[in-house]
């Protein structure tokens, strides 16, 4: 009769081993996932932010620039406030608002209506030689960017 082999297997001491070696493994591989991982989040987070400000000032873009020859905007609150008021033709006036209080993180509201949040400095200045209007934001939600744009009015 034959007796049973006994170096099938593992020991234990090797199998410890192993264990280690795979631990150190992966905590080398998690140290140097956290930079990547930040880099993401931080990414992603400064894109939303560009987004959203470029929204904001493509809408205001958009309605300042179709004011027609009867319009006249009016700075408030030393250039955080826009108010304009639109005469047509036919008698009727439109307007509208943009403003923000100037308290950091509070929105930027259209109408009362809020046009994009977490507004850290928003600012206005009416350029009445060029007939032009030049619109500052910023946005508290990432690193500080300054987003800024010039609106000429095509009717002015």
């Amino acid at each position: 009769m034959k007796t049973p082999d006994r170096r099938l297997g593992f020991s234990l001491l090797e199998m410890i081993l192993v264990m280690v070696l795979v631990g150190i493994l992966v905590a080398v591989a998690g140290v140097a996932m956290v930079p990547i991982a930040r880099s993401f989040v931080m990414s992603r987070t400064n894109l939303e932010t560009g987004q959203k400000a470029q929204l904001a000032l493509a809408r205001i873009t958009r309605e300042l620039s179709a004011i027609d020859t009867n319009a006249f905007p009016v700075i408030y609150d030393a250039g955080r406030s826009i108010d304009v008021v639109a005469i047509q033709t036919n008698g009727l006036s439109q307007s509208f608002t943009f403003s923000w209080d100037g308290t950091i993180g509070s929105p930027l509201l259209m109408n009362g209506d809020i046009l994009v949040d977490n507004v850290r400095e928003f600012s206005v200045a009416n350029t009445n030689l060029a007939k032009s209007i030049n619109l500052f934001l910023v946005l508290d939600d990432a690193p500080v960017v300054r987003y800024s744009t010039v609106i000429y009015a095509r009717n002015l």
